[in-house]
């Protein structure tokens, strides 16, 4: 199981995945898909939704990353997510650089559960992350159980336990990045 160490390690991977989220289960989408239709769709819902909270993890100011957070997440996630990254923040007196190479979904079971959708999600991200002049490769895989559920008109992450976390592979970096 992974501590809250490991979503802070979630937290400072990566980024800038924001763009990902132009798929037909935006947060622009809504409410309107059924619970079926969702547990039937989560290998093209779960991606743009992971984009954006990637996205959140990549900004600095609070309400940003609260803001941006709250367009896919609710309820607990929101303040499970929210406080996690404000720890990874917590005493550091730099910008991150983070870049986001890739990200694949390796294994997703989702359910239909009353009003809402189960998931068990694992997924792969490989990117850079960079701070006090020198930069990492990080390589990890996740696995995490999360809700979906309708919150305010819309699909929303409303439960979110990263269960795994594993760095696949990093190199020893340096100043001059890779």
């Amino acid at each position: 199981m992974a501590s809250s160490l490991g979503l802070s390690a979630l937290c400072v991977m990566a980024l800038g995945l924001a763009g990902r989220q132009g798929g037909a289960y935006s947060v622009a989408s809504g409410a309107a898909l059924s619970a079926p239709a969702l547990a039937d769709d989560a290998a093209d819902v779960v991606p743009d939704y992971l984009a954006v909270i990637y996205d959140a993890f990549g900004r600095t100011e609070e309400a940003e990353i609260y803001d941006t957070l709250a367009q896919v997440a609710g309820g607990e996630a929101l303040v499970t997510l929210y406080l996690e990254r404000m720890g990874a923040m917590a005493g550091v007196d730099y910008e991150p650089d983070q870049t986001v190479f890739e990200m694949e979904m390796l294994d997703l079971d989702a359910r239909e559960t009353d009003g809402g959708v189960w998931m068990d999600a694992t997924w792969h991200v490989m990117g850079i992350v960079g701070h006090g002049g020198h930069s990492h490769v990080r390589d990890n895989t996740y696995a995490a159980e999360l809700e979906m559920t309708p919150t305010d008109g819309a699909w929303r992450i409303t439960r979110f336990s990263l269960t795994d976390a594993e760095r696949v592979t990093a190199d020893a970096g340096g100043a001059s990045g890779l």
